[in-house]
Order: structure tokens, then C-alpha cells, then sequence
């Protein structure tokens, strides 16, 4: 079983390219990334590459926004 999260090669936040503190993408990527698969795949980041074929930074793995409202926004910024 593969210990890190299939996406981390690419994830800006995996590879400190989103700007946020870096004690929270510390945490981020010990809780998800880094967690085993159960993790991972509860990550929403993760999730929303697997549906919509891409992620924009203002997702958060912790996020609970509905895919539609991430599509919605990603449709609004022209990221889809």
C-alpha cells in the first residue's frame, strides 16, 4: 500500500507553492498526505483532481465545500 498520496508530485500545497503558514502545510500534509490512503482519499484537494480533473489553491484538504461551488468558482476564475 502506497504511504503518500498519489498527487504529491504535483500539489502545490504538497510542495510549499501555496502561500499559506507553514506550520499548517506542515500539518496538512502529516494528516493527508502522508497518512496512508485512508487519509488521502478524505483529502479534498485529492477528491476534487479525481472528479473534476484538476484542483485550484484556494481548496483546502479540510475543505467542505460542495463540488459545485468549487466548479462553480474554478468556472468563475476560468480555471475549468
Amino acid at each position: 500500500m502506497k504511504r503518500f498520496c498519489p498527487y504529491t508530485d504535483d500539489c502545490p500545497l504538497f510542495n510549499d507553492r501555496i502561500f499559506i503558514r507553514k506550520s499548517y502545510g506542515q500539518v496538512y500534509k502529516k494528516l493527508y498526505c502522508t497518512a496512508g490512503e485512508e487519509k488521502w482519499t478524505r483529502c479534498r484537494r485529492y477528491q476534487v483532481i479525481e472528479k473534476l480533473g484538476r484542483c485550484a489553491d484556494f481548496v483546502m484538504p479540510n475543505s467542505r465545500a460542495s463540488f459545485e461551488e468549487i466548479e462553480a468558482k474554478l468556472n468563475s476564475i476560468g480555471k475549468v
